[in-house]
This record gives C-alpha cells, structure tokens and sequence, in this order.
C-alpha cells in the first residue's frame, strides 16, 4: 500500500512540475540561440555594445564610441537587422497604434503595435518595431522601454550650433 501511495504522488507530482520545466528548458534553449545569434552580428559588424537590451525577439545596442545603434528582430523564420548611424540621425519619435473596444459598455483601449520612428537627416525614415500584438499578444514593460531609448539616443544625435547672421 505504501509503495502505490509514493508511485501515485511521484506521478501526481511530475504532472505537476514537468510541463513547466519543459517551457523554461525550451525557452534558455531559444534565448541561447539568439544570444549567439546576437554576438555574432555584433562581431561581424565590429561593434563595442555599452547599452543593451533584450526582450522579446528584439534586442537593442548602442555603441557610443561609434555612435552606432544596433536593432535586431529576430523571430523563427526570418530576422531583422538595422544598423544606424547616429551622426545622420535627426531625431526619434514614439508612434502607438492603438484600438479601441468596447466591452460590457466600458471603453477599453488596446494597444496593437508601438514604433519608435527614425528620421535621419535626408528625411528617409525608418520604422524600429518594440512591439506588435500580432507577434507577442503579452505585453511587457514596452511603454516604458521605448520612451527610456528614445531619451538615450535622442542624448547621442549631434545638435547643430545656432548661427547668427551678420548683416
């Protein structure tokens, strides 16, 4: 009796602890990966990372020696790579896309996707994606990390000094 009583709690007990262990083994396995993934742009394009951060799919790095900011998508089919040089950058801006439900007649806003939008200084413009709810339906903090990097690269863009005409 005592023996079928400690098969059934150590099956109860696998149950139990097994299915989450196996998404944190497949998740470190995955962040592996991209954690290789993402040294080996960096070495390939010879860049000293002081600032980083990973979440996601999505890392961001800015080298300030170089003035140069690294930003990678990587999702399992496909990756993303932008590299942009601050020298040529005029200036960032947040761009929310947000929809609005109703639910039970109360409002509830949804945010769908949060850009932070590059504008260099020959007007092309380019689109760094922190968020999509179509990728990642769980939202993380990304309020918060865009509007922390927009302040950090907007410190490293070259202002151009006022010049005063001489009539």
């Amino acid at each position: 009796m005592n023996i079928s009583i400690v098969i059934v709690c150590l099956i109860l007990a696998a149950g139990i602890f097994a299915p989450p262990l196996f998404f944190y083994l497949v998740e470190k396995s995955q962040r592996k990966k991209m954690d290789a993934k993402i040294k080996q742009v960096i070495v390939k394009n010879n860049l000293n990372i002081s600032e980083s951060e990973f979440w996601s799919c999505r890392y961001l790095g800015i080298d300030t020696i170089q003035r140069k900011v690294l930003f990678l998508d990587i999702s399992e089919t496909e990756s993303l790579e932008q590299q942009l040089d601050l020298n040529n950058v005029k200036g960032f801006q947040i761009l929310e896309n947000k929809k609005v439900l109703t639910i039970n007649d109360k409002k509830e806003i949804l945010l769908e996707r949060l850009d932070l939008e590059v504008t260099f200084k020959n007007s092309e413009r380019i689109l760094l994606n922190f968020y999509d709810a179509d990728q990642e339906p769980r939202q993380d903090f990304e309020l918060q990390r865009i509007e922390k990097w927009k302040t950090i690269l907007n410190g490293y863009i070259p202002t151009m000094p006022l010049i005063k005409k001489v009539a």
